[in-house]
């Protein structure tokens, strides 16, 4: 997470972290956010909200970076389909597939 925060960062884009069980919360320019949690297995989940647009779901984090902050290169991958938020408001976020990589392996 901290190499996602430092990437928003150098690109000059202002930041908030905030940290909130598993979610972390990514409020750059005060526009978009970026949450990014981990599910029951460890893969990495991604959801952008557009405070302006409504709710804007993106199939990766790269994509959303790339989409949001007009930046390419951001950590993120294919996915294979939305699951539930998990936060009772009927948001979904983008899973990860197996064997992308994102995950660590044993004995990290």
């Amino acid at each position: 997470m901290s190499r996602l925060v430092e990437m928003v960062r150098r690109l000059g884009v202002p930041c908030e972290v905030a940290l909130s069980g598993r979610w972390v919360r990514l409020q750059p320019a005060g526009v978009y956010i970026v949450e990014y949690c981990w599910d029951e297995d460890g893969w990495p989940q991604y959801l952008v909200l557009d405070d302006q647009a409504g709710c804007r779901r993106y199939p990766g984090l790269a994509e959303a970076l790339t989409a949001v902050l007009g930046c390419v290169g951001a950590h993120g991958g294919v996915t294979d389909g939305a699951v539930d938020s998990g936060a009772g408001d009927g948001r979904t976020v983008e899973r990860s597939p197996a064997g992308h990589g994102d995950r660590p392996g044993p004995g990290r």
